[in-house]
């Protein structure tokens, strides 16, 4: 066996050593492969294999590093050093990151022998006062890690390195295998078999340890699933301490979310899914408590504490688990504060008293009492029958009552003020979002019969004082919004409300329907009136307030089906010009222009005549000859028509007195002339600038001398 460096130089390449030898390195790691040729290289196919490893001997050679003096210390110090800096790094850690092959190689193998041949040794001996860890050293000794101080050691360093916190109980629970072997501890976690739990348990044994909650371990789902499992979970001090738990009731809050965040993430899923399955059984009908209630039980034992199903919060038990009448009776006990054994008489008057002040707000805001009401279709009064069915209730709450018992308005006032209290009503404007099938569950059908079957007339009849306003109920009366008064009534008060809810400073007018979105009118119940109107909002004000001018295009928002009505379009026009200062039809030339039609709400308008502002003036007034030259801007192909631009000069021609019989005129007409008369961009875009062009094409019947054109032309220019 050969025992050398595979990676210090001139060793085996150059082969002053072993001449003849050819190494070839095989693998990314420490064994190579000699191919011992003899003679030549002919003989290559006689070949041996030799497995070299860096470390094979070193334990053979023994050298004592204490007997080494102060002087070859730090003559050994300063040689490291030297060699640290070739090597490229500067600080004692970096030595972690150095193999003694590079030490070999920059000639430390004089100086490491010295040392049995091992960097870490050598370290130690010559920094004595730095902090050594030998687990960072490659290939550090397997030995090292039997003792448990350093595997305390170890531990406490990576716990700082990865700031897992500086408690020592709540860092150590967020290791996990990850950090260990991230820190070069795999040889620690195949002591342990790679249980974290075991390495605290053995290292730390004073300390009360908790498998799930270590970060490191991940609990299976069988062991939630057993009772001993479970049982040790629940009440374990520390699951309580992390829950707040401090006394039994305060479980009635833990939600599964709870009870899952006290693992760790590994083990979260296996809880989450037994939880999981617990709650479903619940929800299936497999079972009727409360899921918690029922592992509380196991794990705390039934005398423990008398625990109540529907006080879980986030564990209720299902609608069945009400079917059971000591259950219904028990939650009334607790709800009305009595306890179980002075309810025992069903004749107690403090119990009957206080189950009638009941409320369905009150079983609602009591945890389980929604389930409760469910079981009983919303109704507090089957709810309370069902549990105490001997006592005696108020003649409503029974399917007959004594003949002539709704003939008496006094009864029926009763009544009706009993189901405001059983509804949680706050004032009378609660009735309006009371549907009629609720007075009829609370036992209000005779009455609604009394009033053909009609709440709205019920209440009016019963609280004549109450001003009720009808179209604030689900249903009005037959009829209702045929009535032009109860139509006007409706809108007045929509367009008070409207001023009250802006902040009661404008005044009210009708005018201010211009600014109100159909929205308001159906949140406040005019649906109906509007679908009567084509669900038109502005037809709704014409037929109420038919006496008022109602401008259709001020509406918000806008409905683009006015435009198409020529008469609403003239009447725009008609509003618009005092606004702008039009009092001529030739004003309207200079006054009309698109920004004027979008700032008065005509966009749509424009957009029905290829965004044109004069087009759709032109057809507000067709009895009026317009002359589109004469507008700041011509429709984009007016002039594209030769009937366009003959209809031009014939006009401006016959302005300044120029008729068929007078054609000789035109010799003394310039081309500024013709611009100033809005003409300028049909001689540039169609006769070159030429008049002469142009009038040949008007008046070709006539002789036309262009000599004379270009006379004046060239006057007109000088």
């Amino acid at each position: 066996s050969v025992r050398t460096d595979p990676y210090a130089p001139g060793v085996w390449a150059d082969g002053r050593r072993f001449p003849g030898c050819v190494w070839v390195r095989l693998t990314s790691g420490r064994s190579f492969s000699m191919i011992h040729c003899i003679g030549s290289i002919s003989y290559a196919n006689r070949f041996v294999h030799a497995s070299f490893h860096r470390n094979s001997q070193q334990k053979n050679r023994r050298l004592c590093a204490t007997s080494i003096s102060e002087t070859d210390k730090n003559e050994h110090r300063s040689s490291l050093e030297s060699i640290l800096a070739q090597i490229g790094y500067s600080r004692l850690e970096d030595w972690y990151r150095v193999p003694a092959a590079h030490v070999f190689e920059y000639g430390g193998r004089r100086i490491l022998r010295k040392y049995n041949e091992s960097l870490p040794t050598c370290l130690r001996a010559l920094y004595p006062n730095h902090e050594w860890h030998f687990w960072k050293f490659p290939k550090a000794r397997v030995d090292l890690w039997k003792s448990a101080e350093n595997q305390k050691l170890f531990l406490q360093v990576v716990c700082e390195e990865k700031n897992l916190g500086r408690q020592p109980n709540f860092r150590w629970h967020k290791l996990d295998s990850h950090h260990i072997l991230q820190a070069g501890g795999k040889p620690l976690l195949d002591i342990y078999q790679g249980s974290i739990y075991d390495i605290l348990c053995h290292l730390f044994p004073d300390s009360s340890w908790d498998r799930w909650s270590i970060a490191g371990e991940a609990v299976p789902v069988s062991f939630f699933r057993s009772e001993a499992g479970m049982s040790q979970f629940l009440t374990s001090e520390n699951t309580k301490r992390s829950l707040g738990i401090t006394s039994p009731d305060m479980w009635y809050r833990v939600s599964s979310l709870d009870l899952v965040a006290v693992c760790s993430a590994t083990s979260q899923a296996s809880l989450a899914l037994e939880l999981g399955r617990r709650a479903q059984k619940v929800a299936l009908g497999l079972e009727k408590g409360s899921w918690l209630a029922q592992m509380l039980r196991e794990a705390f034992g039934a005398k423990h504490f008398d625990w109540l199903d529907w006080k879980f919060i986030h564990a209720q038990p299902n609608v069945d688990f009400w079917s059971d009448r000591d259950s219904v009776r028990r939650f009334f006990y607790d709800v009305t504060k009595i306890p179980s054994d002075a309810g025992s008489s069903p004749d107690g008057p403090e119990l009957f008293e206080r189950l009638q002040s009941l409320t369905r707000s009150d079983i609602r805001s009591s945890p389980g009492g929604s389930v409760l009401l469910n079981k009983f279709e919303g109704s507090v009064i089957k709810a309370i029958q069902f549990g105490f069915p001997e006592s005696e209730q108020a003649p409503w709450r029974f399917n007959k009552v004594p003949n002539g018992f709704w003939d008496d308005s006094r009864n029926q006032r009763s009544f009706l003020e009993w189901c405001e209290k059983e509804l949680g009503f706050r004032s009378k404007e609660d009735w309006y979002s009371t549907p009629r099938e609720r007075v009829v569950e609370l036992g209000g059908f005779s009455l609604l019969l009394k009033h053909k079957k009609s709440l709205t007339k019920a209440l009016r009849t019963v609280f004549p004082e109450h001003d009720w306003l009808e179209w604030k109920f689900a249903l009005v009366t037959r009829g209702f919004w045929d009535v032009k008064e109860n139509q006007r009534k409706f809108l007045d008060w929509v367009l008070h409300e409207e001023v009250a809810k802006r902040g009661g400073d404008a005044t009210v007018s009708l005018d201010l329907w211009y600014s109100i979105a159909p929205d308001a009118v159906n949140s406040r119940g005019g649906q109906i009136l509007l679908s009567k109107n084509g669900h038109s909002l502005r037809r709704a004000l014409e037929n109420a307030y038919s006496g008022h001018k109602w401008l259709p295009w001020l509406f918000q928002p806008q409905n683009q089906n006015i435009w198409n009505d020529s008469a609403v379009q003239r009447a725009f026009f008609d509003w618009l010009a005092p606004i702008i200062g039009v009092k001529t039809m030739e004003d309207w030339y200079t006054a009309i222009t698109a920004e004027v039609l979008q700032k008065h709400r005509a966009a749509t308008l424009m957009a029905k005549y290829n965004l044109s502002p004069t087009l759709p003036l032109m057809a507000a007034y067709p009895e009026h000859e317009w002359h589109e030259w004469k507008f700041r801007a011509v429709p984009g192909d007016f002039w594209l028509s030769s009937d366009n631009r003959k209809r031009f000069f014939l006009t401006i021609g016959k302005e300044m007195g120029i008729s068929e019989s007078s054609l000789e005129k035109w010799y003394s007409v310039t081309v500024v002339d013709v611009a100033a008369r809005g003409g300028g961009a049909i001689l540039s875009e169609f006769y070159n600038n030429s008049l002469a062009q142009a009038l040949e094409q008007v008046y070709p019947h006539h002789l036309w001398e262009s000599w004379k054109f270009v006379q004046h032309h060239k006057r007109a220019t000088t």
